[in-house]
């Protein structure tokens, strides 16, 4: 320590309890020098305290300290105690000023007059409420307080790695691509940017994967359309063939396989031979607006560059550029553009084949000219059939449209009161049907996020919305693809070299139990559920009293690389070894008994550890005069990781804060493991909004930060909603609701970052909160306005099936309530939300119920009720 300071600081304990308690007092960088009472009676042996808490205490400390607030060199005061252990940062508290910590009735005050202590009260300007954010109870283009920040489109056929991504703005470009990762060909939209050109997007029909453009260049509109099929054959069920699993997991970014598949992965993406020529359509519309005849500033798309794999290392390219004089200038008699040898585009004006490439026509006032393009995904180019342009386009645009119709209609249906939200519901959908590799119609699938392989935690999302919206033969051979792709040794290991996987794969696999019931999965895939469960147990370290491991995990979640025993690490081991034993106990094995005794022991042991973070995490402030204890990350840790106590803290991933906010501790409330009632949960979220969140979300990648939910099943609505809409609305192109991966880009189409969005909405309309399930739970007061009608048609839950609608009167007098249960299993309650509207105690209608306040209780809920009521009187 360089610097050293006195200092005194008085300690009050002024909630009694009624009971004995004892506890030491002990520092780090620095020295205790003395201790009395100011207040109350206790037995003091050194820095040791007994007494019995029947009336409040005050200990007045006299230290030397040093200067520093965070660093390995900061002084840490650490009340060590069987229950309500603390740490604090002398230097961060304020002179003079106190800081409470309610939930332990606990107050400190640094350097005050020797007979100083703080108040023995519980009272305080900031109140006892944790802070939880300010609200937003508006619909989604009034949140819209975050910045625009549009997102290249993603087009393809969904089970097929062939996709084409497509940037008409500023960029004006089309990217062929496979699986995202590898860039097959480049093209050039050849329009110029200039001072007055703008460009807006939508999706069709607002959901659906083909995407329209309008440009605006001075007095001219130029309308574009855009969608991925087949040249050579009808794009329908029956004719979607997709990709095999392995080389669909080989052209992933990051991708990992065990040793014994690699070669077979390599081999299988050299000899398959894909079905149908997938291609993209483009047309191109222009009209004049102007009161003079003006020349149109048209031309066709051309490739500018193309990628040849290597044989056996498909993910390694050669990049080949084509220059202007690579290119035949002219079409050739049946409007196809080649570049050398390679015919990657065919055209077409107005319907004829064009003369040239570069049109440029003078447009009268009034007047309109259609470019028509089909745009080859195959490096190789345009085969012949396609060349000879063997379609209508007008045909295809329609065939296309029907069969995302089709695709994007789920059991579950919405009707929301935004229809953004509506939208963003069924975009999403399609969304996650991009990227869920495999193929038709039956074997695995790679739920695939975005760019990257499927991911244990990062496919979870994704998983549990198909699960919700009734697609629970996707979401089952989604987690078959996990298995398949497993080690001998038990571990499951699709990306990088993340040992949460195989935890976060079982705990799906405990989610898909919980929907479905199907012990006939869980018998076919008893054998690998077995090794996974045994692997993640074989990772316990040795008991180690130093760190207060006690034998948990060490392995890497994704930041840093060297292993730790993180909480999110480990709450996946512990919930996913639980999951195990209920799927191998369904499945009627033997070793069922003994994994659900190691699960219980796992989950037992983390909870103590995750607890005992929060004493040895010093005090931060959370409030105006309100502090609240820390965690660390990993559990044996010493408060948050930004503080650097442990050593030089990281900057990683564009922000300080990757491994307290999104790799952190709330991520034991998502397994189950924590409820989310317990103080330390509201110390988490308090934290998490005071320091590490900004507009209510985490910083660079904010749907790994799990306070939304957190705050949701806490019965924290305006702090979920603030969150909700700040993260939607920043993360997530507001013209076609695709996702970056983080706030500095990185990677486009983040389905794992869409499909918490997604969860955050179905949660927002019904919630398992154990063991209730309550429906619109999360949505905002102007919902159940006058004339507001709110309809979950077909939803799915882990108790079952329902129907719910709810629709408020013209009048906003009364409103009217359709329930239509298919539960397998029963809840302890089924209530619904009336955000705003008091109800007394004692109302009662039929079978309906006031219970705290706006909310309802439907009794008898295992039948169905149509019913309508009166709002109580204002």
């Amino acid at each position: 320590m360089s610097t050293s300071m006195f200092s005194t600081m008085i300690i009050t304990w002024y909630a009694a309890s009624g009971r004995a308690r004892e506890g030491t007092f002990l520092i780090r960088n620095g020295t205790l020098q003395a201790a009395e009472v100011t207040a109350g009676s206790a037995e003091i042996d050194g820095f040791r305290i007994r007494w019995n808490d029947g009336h409040p205490l005050s200990i007045r400390l006299s230290l030397c300290a040093g200067h520093a607030t965070f660093g390995p060199h900061a002084t840490l005061l650490h009340w060590q105690a069987e229950d309500d252990g603390f740490t604090v940062l002398p230097a961060n508290i304020v002179p003079g000023t106190a800081a409470r910590v309610p939930e332990l009735g606990l107050s400190l005050l640094r350097d005050g007059p020797p007979s100083a202590s703080p108040p023995i009260t519980p009272h305080s300007a900031s109140g006892d409420e944790l802070p939880t954010g300010r609200a937003i109870t508006r619909e989604y283009w009034a949140a819209r307080n975050t910045r625009p920040d549009p997102v290249p489109t993603v087009l393809g056929l969904s089970r097929d790695q062939r996709l084409f991504e497509v940037d008409p703005g500023k960029a004006g470009v089309v990217r062929a691509r496979l699986d995202l990762n590898v860039s097959t060909i480049e093209y050039d939209l050849c329009r110029a940017t200039t001072a007055d050109s703008r460009c807006v997007r939508s999706l069709v029909d607002g959901c659906l994967p083909l995407l329209e453009a309008r440009h605006r260049y001075g007095c001219f509109e130029i309308t574009e359309w855009f969608f991925a099929s087949f040249a050579d054959r009808s794009l329908d069920e029956a004719g979607l063939a997709g990709t095999p699993l392995l080389p669909a997991q080989l052209f992933t970014r990051g991708c990992q396989l065990p040793q014994e598949l690699w070669e077979p992965a390599k081999a299988a993406a050299e000899n398959q031979v894909p079905a149908g020529e997938v291609v993209l359509f483009h047309r191109a519309r222009i009209t004049h607006h102007g009161t003079f005849p003006t020349l149109a500033p048209l031309a066709f798309p051309r490739a500018t560059r193309f990628t040849t794999a290597h044989p056996g290392e498909p993910t390694l390219t050669d990049v080949h550029s084509l220059q202007a004089e690579d290119e035949i200038r002219a079409p050739d008699s049946d409007g196809v553009r080649w570049s050398g040898e390679r015919a990657f585009s065919i055209h077409r004006i107005d319907g004829r084949i064009p003369d040239t490439f570069l049109p440029c026509p003078l447009l009268s006032p009034g007047e309109s000219m259609t470019l028509d393009s089909v745009l080859a995904h195959d490096r190789r180019g345009l085969s012949a059939t396609a060349r000879k342009w063997p379609f209508s386009w007008e045909d295809k645009f329609a065939e296309t449209k029907a069969f995302w119709q089709h695709r994007l209609t789920p059991p579950t249906r919405f009707q929301l009161p935004d229809p953004h939200l509506e939208h963003f519901a069924r975009a999403g959908l399609g969304h996650l049907e991009l990227v869920t590799l495999g193929e038709e119609p039956s074997g695995p699938l790679l739920a695939k996020v975005g760019v990257y392989p499927p991911i244990g935690s990062e496919s979870l999302p994704m998983l549990e919305y198909y699960l919700s919206v009734g697609r629970q033969q996707t979401a089952r051979r989604c987690l078959d693809a996990f298995f398949d792709l497993q080690a001998t040794s038990g571990r499951i290991n699709c990306f990088a070299h993340y040992d949460i996987e195989t935890g976060a794969a079982l705990f799906l696999a405990g989610r898909y139990f919980a929907y479905t019931g199907d012990v006939e999965w869980a018998r076919r895939r008893r054998e690998g559920i077995r090794r996974a469960a045994r692997y993640v147990l074989n990772q316990r370290q040795p008991d180690d009293a130093a760190t207060e491991i006690r034998g948990l995990i060490a392995g890497t979640c994704a930041d840093p690389a060297e292993p730790t025993t993180a909480i999110m690490l480990n709450a996946y081991a512990a919930a996913g070894v639980s999951a195990a034993a209920t799927l191998l106990k369904a499945a009627g094995d033997a070793e069922a008994a003994a994994l659900a005794a190691e699960a219980r022991e796992l989950s037992e042991r983390f909870r103590d550890a995750f607890r005992r973070c929060f004493t040895r995490g010093p005090l931060l402030p959370v409030g105006v005069d309100r502090w609240a204890p820390t965690c660390s990350p990993w559990v044996e840790g010493t408060g948050p990781h930004v503080l650097g106590l442990d050593g030089e803290p990281r900057f990683s991933h564009r922000t300080h804060f990757v491994h307290d906010a999104l790799l952190g501790p709330l991520s034991a409330v998502q397994t189950g493991l924590i409820d989310p009632a317990d103080r330390e949960v509201g110390w988490l979220l308090a934290v998490n909004d005071s320091h590490f969140n900004r507009a209510a979300v985490a910083e660079s990648q904010p749907y790994y930060g799990r306070h939304p939910e957190a705050h949701l099943l806490r019965g924290e609505r305006e702090a979920f909603l603030n969150s909700f809409y700040s993260g939607l609305t920043s993360l997530a192109d507001a013209e076609t609701f695709t996702f970056w991966e983080h706030y500095h880009h990185v990677s486009i189409h983040k389905t794992h970052e869409e499909a918490w969005a997604l969860m955050q909405l179905r949660r927002m309309l019904w919630l398992e909160t154990e063991p209730d399930l309550r429906l619109l739970a999360g949505i905002p007061e102007s919902w159940v306005d006058a004339g507001r009608t709110i309809v979950v048609e077909e939803a799915f839950s882990t108790y079952g099936r329902f129907t719910f609608r709810l629709a408020v009167d013209p009048s906003g007098n009364s409103f009217s309530v359709l329930w239509k249960p298919a539960l397998h299993a029963l809840p302890a309650s089924v209530r619904f939300h009336l955000p705003g509207r008091m109800f007394p105690p004692d109302w009662r209608t039929g079978r309906l119920r006031a219970i705290a306040g706006d909310w309802i209780e439907i009794t008898a809920f295992d039948q169905s009720l149509e019913a309508t009521a009166s709002f109580p009187p204002a």
